[in-house]
């Protein structure tokens, strides 16, 4: 199996199977940023699985919630196989 580069965009969407830590630090994530900001929560912030488990987020916001969990010899937070939105055009040398 031969592999490549694409390029995809911090917009672009995850898709990653999450752990109990990972819905416990996105919960943390949010109540820590609400505090920090002084604002008063209005919902309750939960990762909503699809039907076959995964969570859908942003490539920045996944970046900013879990990258201080995510380094060689962490417990892992998702499955480290993950799904990336790209978008597939002509072929570009990156």
């Amino acid at each position: 199996m031969s592999k490549k580069f694409i390029r995809v965009n911090l917009n672009d969407g995850i898709k990653f199977y999450p752990s109990q830590d990972a819905k416990d630090q996105y919960k943390k994530y949010y109540q820590d940023l609400f505090d920090k900001l002084d604002i008063r929560k209005v919902k309750e912030f939960d990762l909503d699985p699809d039907e076959n488990g995964y969570v859908e987020l942003q490539l920045h916001e996944f970046c900013n919630i879990f990258g201080e969990k995510l380094y060689m010899g962490s417990s892992f937070v998702i499955n480290t196989n993950v799904l990336i939105e790209a978008e597939i055009g002509e072929e570009e040398n990156v």
